[in-house]
C-alpha cells in the first residue's frame, strides 16, 4: 500500500530487493556456485565497520551481513583460514584487509555492541547477539 507520495513503500520494496539479492548470492556461495568473496566482505564492512550508514538503514545493513553469516558462514570462515581475499576496511576498522582472525573478532565485538543498541529493533538485536555467538563458536572450533 502506498502513501500519498508512494515513496515509503517504494523505498521498502527496494530495501527488500537488496536484502533478497544478497541472500541469493549467499545461497549461491554456500553451494559453491558463486565465488565473489568481496560481496559478503562489503556487507560486513557496511554493517559493522561504519558508524553511520549513508545509503541504507543500519538495521537493514546489519541484517544483510547476518544473512551472509547464517547462510554462507561456513564458507566464509574457511576463507578466513585458507585464503586472504583483500578488501579495504571501513572507518572503524584499523587492521589488515581481507578475512582474518582480528577482523572476525572485531565483527563479533560490533555485533555484541549492536545487540544492545536500543535504536535497532529487537529482532535485529537478537540476530546480532546470535551472530556474535556464531563467530565466537568458530573461534573455539565448534
Amino acid at each position: 500500500m502506498q502513501n500519498s507520495s508512494g515513496s515509503a513503500d517504494s523505498e521498502m520494496a527496494q530495501q527488500l530487493r537488496w536484502r533478497n539479492f544478497n541472500a541469493f548470492e549467499a545461497k549461491m556461495l554456500a553451494r559453491d556456485m558463486f565465488d565473489c568473496y568481496k560481496h559478503p566482505l562489503w556487507a560486513f564492512r557496511d554493517a559493522l565497520e561504519e558508524e553511520a550508514h549513508r545509503h541504507i538503514p543500519r538495521a537493514l545493513a546489519v541484517n544483510i551481513a547476518l544473512d551472509w553469516l547464517e547462510i554462507a558462514g561456513k564458507q566464509l570462515f574457511t576463507l578466513h583460514v585458507e585464503q586472504g581475499r583483500s578488501s579495504a576496511g571501513g572507518t572503524l576498522w584499523r587492521g589488515p584487509t581481507g578475512y582474518n582472525a582480528r577482523r572476525w573478532e572485531f565483527w563479533a565485538m560490533r555485533l555484541e555492541k549492536l545487540s544492545e543498541d536500543d535504536t535497532i529493533d529487537a529482532g535485529t538485536r537478537a540476530r546480532a547477539a546470535k551472530g556474535a555467538e556464531t563467530i565466537h563458536a568458530r573461534d573455539n572450533g565448534k
